[in-house]
């Protein structure tokens, strides 16, 4: 029926920016060599190569797919726009730890933090945009990373072993304070290449879309629930419409994931595997560079 009215199942149009394979190839080789020379030189332990990423977590996520008429070139879904979020920064290490996440929530006061009782691991926050910014990773830093490295020095017994991070090219990444933070815990940073943590990131490539299905199937056993249970449109508009009532069940579900992905360590590992982290580190000469 669709078909004979012109319409066809359509992905939600993006902005991603299709590189040629030569330059992905040239990057990807630079980014892989900047990770293992010091990794060999100082023989960094790979529960102390880490990635992180900011990410958003919907209150209440979308697909990606929709009908719309065949030929359109901007495919809009209803309920994307949808803000009520909060960012959450992932961070994963080459060993197959997910560490416990920073959870930024919109508001001045820790009163807009839901009343949900969160592990004393995670760290939580607010602003007034929830938004990532240096005062949050500094505080990410402390409360997450740093905790994590002196911990994995001591049970090496190697105090002195640098940590190696990895992340993209957002701007509070590289604040000077940021950078210093990090320079005095002696930690050594590589940075993803600019349009290429598609293909160079770990948590882009292999953790952050299994995380949003699972707040996504969360979501959808929680709906279907209310409908099963005789629950009326108008209530379920009134809680949809009630900001505080999601952001409480949400933070349930963030407990539940991190719960579950921190014994997922061989999808994280394989994470690091389609960047072709792991595999670089074996090779035998780096100093070959097929580039120059």
């Amino acid at each position: 029926m669709f078909k004979r009215l012109g319409y066809s199942m359509r992905h939600a149009s993006t902005g991603k920016v299709q590189l040629p394979e030569k330059y992905v190839t040239e990057k990807q080789y630079t980014f892989l060599r900047d990770i293992a020379l010091p990794v060999r030189k100082y023989s960094i332990d790979r529960s102390l190569i880490i990635n992180w990423d900011q990410t958003p977590l919907q209150y209440v996520p979308t697909g990606q797919w929709t009908m719309e008429k065949t030929g359109e070139s901007k495919v809009a879904i209803n309920g994307m726009a949808d803000k009520r979020n909060i960012t959450a920064v992932l961070s994963v290490a080459l060993d197959g730890t997910f560490l416990p996440p920073q959870l930024i929530y919109t508001g001045l006061t820790a009163r807009s933090q839901p009343t949900v009782q969160f592990p004393e691991n995670f760290h939580v926050t607010q602003n007034a945009k929830h938004w990532s910014n240096e005062d949050t990773m500094i505080q990410f830093l402390e409360n997450i990373i740093l905790p994590y490295v002196e911990q994995r020095r001591t049970s090496l017994n190697k105090p002195d072993m640098p940590a190696l991070l990895i992340f993209d090219c957002f701007k509070p990444h590289m604040v000077q304070s940021v950078v210093q933070k990090m320079t005095d815990n002696n930690c050594i940073f590589v940075k993803v290449p600019e349009n290429m943590t598609d293909y160079l990131q770990p948590l882009d490539v292999g953790i952050n879309k299994p995380v949003k299905d699972f707040f996504r199937n969360k979501f959808c056993s929680w709906y279907t629930e209310q409908v099963m249970g005789g629950l009326e449109y108008e209530e379920l508009a009134k809680l949809f419409k009630s900001g505080v009532a999601l952001r409480e069940r949400h933070a349930a579900w963030i407990i539940d994931m991190f719960n579950c992905f921190q014994h997922k360590r061989e999808m994280v590992v394989n994470a690091f595997k389609r960047v072709g982290i792991p595999q670089f580190l074996e090779l035998e000469d780096l100093n070959d560079d097929p580039f120059i």
